[in-house]
């Protein structure tokens, strides 16, 4: 992609962040991103339908790049060790926790963290399927959904009190409960 357009996504996201920051996203309008990031409207329109739009893409952006993550990091080929593919992904959004806060925040967008979890619970139980254990399709999809909301859930509250504890000691009791619990499967 062309650096300008680069530039310019890249200012509208920071004006979107600071609009975020003070108000709900149904209060923000094109007219007022366009005028914090200095771009005419039509520039903004250029790439984007609406706010709701924008925050999609971003969203999904986010989205995409944690599930090549885990795909390029498959935990059952590290020997079932989670934290590793765990501190990518944070090392990930850590690049950019200003904007990940607004987008899971009050502010932001409901339906993210939703997307999130069925994108990462569809990546997840296609992992453990392939797998040979003694267990069921639904045992599986349970299994799943426990593991992802539990993630999700601690890096949540990791980010509402402000990414204040040490990373690897956030990650350190999911690590024990999954690996004790994956090797009694």
């Amino acid at each position: 992609m062309d650096r300008r357009i680069n530039k310019t996504k890249q200012i509208m996201k920071e004006a979107l962040t600071t609009l975020l920051e003070q108000k709900d996203i149904r209060k923000i309008t094109v007219k007022e991103l366009s005028q914090l990031a200095n771009i005419n409207r039509g520039t903004f329109y250029l790439h984007y339908m609406d706010i709701y739009d924008m925050v999609d893409q971003l969203g999904n952006e986010i989205i995409n790049e944690i599930s090549a993550i885990i795909e390029k990091n498959n935990a059952l080929h590290m020997g079932a060790f989670y934290i590793p593919i765990l501190v990518k992904i944070v090392e990930y959004l850590n690049q950019d926790m200003r904007f990940c806060k607004v987008l899971i925040g009050p502010n932001g967008d409901l339906g993210f963290l939703e997307k999130l979890k069925k994108t990462m619970m569809n990546q997840t139980y296609r992992t453990y399927k392939n797998v040979q254990l003694n267990h069921d399709q639904t045992f599986l999809r349970f299994l799943t959904c426990f593991l992802v909301s539990g993630g999700i859930g601690a890096f949540q509250e990791w980010i509402n009190e402000g990414c204040l504890t040490p990373l690897p000691d956030v990650i350190a009791p999911c690590e024990m409960v999954i690996a004790n619990g994956m090797n009694n499967l």
